[in-house]
């Protein structure tokens, strides 16, 4: 049996994947209370229960400490924190979770560059970088090569990566992947892996 903690729409979705593969998924825990993009209809076909606006606050070890046996989940008060009555517990002995992306940027950090949050992407993206320094892929706040692909290469783009740009994304239509080349793609080893280009 599994709980799922999220806040975000692929909380449900591995939830729902969970499911069709045949675990037992107890319940939801949404850190959010509202969500519009999320399939919360289809937890409850999948009799998951979902509980919007709440935090697990204790997670309840099994004997010998070698597993969980359940989680403690309090209801958030407006400003997120977890309120003082209302905790319940969830039998489980398994916690997945998605709160948040956090994309790989030690290198850019290295180079020089700087990063800074991203309300519209709900995580860290490129604020700044020193010249010849380019960011490509998650930390740039891109998550699929087959997204940006239909653009490529962009006008006046002649090749190697295109350069980090400052900026807000839209979440809901991310930018295109940064990689231009074929000698570029050729270093990548699956849609998802980043890459940063130095000239």
């Amino acid at each position: 049996m599994g709980v799922v903690l999220t806040a975000n729409r692929f909380g449900y979705l591995a939830a729902i994947d969970l499911h069709k593969a045949g675990v037992k998924v107890e319940a939801v825990i949404d850190l959010r209370n509202e969500d519009t993009d999320s399939p919360g209809a289809a937890l409850k076909t999948a009799g998951i229960q979902l509980h919007r606006g709440h935090a697990i606050t204790l997670v309840l070890p099994s004997a010998g400490k070698r597993g969980i046996r359940g989680v403690q989940v309090t209801p958030l008060d407006a400003s997120g924190q977890p309120k003082q009555t209302g905790s319940f517990e969830i039998p489980c002995d398994g916690l997945a979770m998605s709160v948040g992306f956090a994309p790989a940027d030690g290198l850019f950090y290295q180079g020089g560059g700087r990063m800074g949050w991203s309300e519209d992407l709900q995580q860290f993206i490129p604020t700044s970088a020193p010249a010849g320094l380019f960011a490509a892929g998650r930390v740039n706040g891109v998550y699929g090569f087959e997204q940006g692909s239909r653009r490529w290469p962009p006008r006046g783009i002649s090749g190697g990566c295109v350069p980090w740009q400052v900026g807000r994304a839209n979440p809901r239509r991310p930018r295109a992947p940064q990689v231009v080349t074929d000698s570029c793609l050729s270093h990548l080893s699956s849609p998802n892996d980043e890459m940063l280009c130095r000239s």
